[in-house]
C-alpha cells in the first residue's frame, strides 16, 4: 500500500515536472517574440529621434553671448536680446519679416520669458525669506531686476 502510493506520488511529480517544462519551452519562445514584435514596432519613432537629433545643425541662436555667438541682435516684437553666429548669414536664413523669423523670434522669446521669470521667482524668493527673517529692510534692498524686466517688455 506504502509503495504504490509512493509511487502514484513520483508518477504525479514526474507529470507536473514534464507540464512545467513543456509550460515554459511554450512561454520562452512566445515571449521572445513578443519582444521582438514590441522592438519592431518601435523602431520607427526611435529611427526618428535619432535622425532629428543628429540631424540638426548647431542652434541659430543663443540667449547668452559667447566666442561662438558674439553678434547681438534682438527680436522685433519685445527687442529681447540674442545672439547670433554671423549676423549676414543668419540675416540670408531668417529674413525680417519671414514666417521663419516669426516662428524663431516667438521661440526666442518664449525661452527667454521662462528663463527670466525662473530667475523672477528665485528672487522674489530672496525677498520673502528677508521678510520671514523679520528683515524688511534687507527686504527691500533685495533686487527685482528680473522681475523687473519681464514687466518692462512684456507688459501691455
Amino acid at each position: 500500500q506504502q509503495y504504490r502510493q509512493q509511487q502514484y506520488r513520483q508518477q504525479q511529480y514526474r507529470q507536473q515536472q514534464n507540464w512545467r517544462q513543456q509550460q515554459q519551452g511554450y512561454q520562452q519562445p512566445q515571449q521572445q517574440s513578443s519582444l521582438l514584435r514590441l522592438l519592431i514596432s518601435i523602431a520607427p519613432i526611435i529611427m526618428l529621434l535619432f535622425f532629428n537629433l543628429f540631424s540638426r545643425g548647431p542652434a541659430p541662436y543663443s540667449l547668452s553671448q559667447t566666442r561662438d555667438y558674439p553678434f547681438p541682435a534682438t527680436t522685433s516684437a519685445h527687442r529681447v536680446p540674442f545672439y547670433v553666429a554671423d549676423k549676414a548669414m543668419f540675416g540670408k536664413q531668417y529674413r525680417p519679416g519671414s514666417h521663419e523669423r516669426r516662428i524663431l523670434e516667438h521661440e526666442i522669446e518664449t525661452s527667454w520669458t521662462e528663463i527670466t521669470r525662473r530667475k523672477c521667482t528665485q528672487q522674489q524668493l530672496v525677498r520673502a525669506r528677508w521678510v520671514s527673517y523679520n528683515q524688511p529692510e534687507k527686504a527691500a534692498r533685495a533686487p527685482l531686476n528680473y522681475c523687473e524686466e519681464l514687466e518692462s517688455r512684456f507688459s501691455t
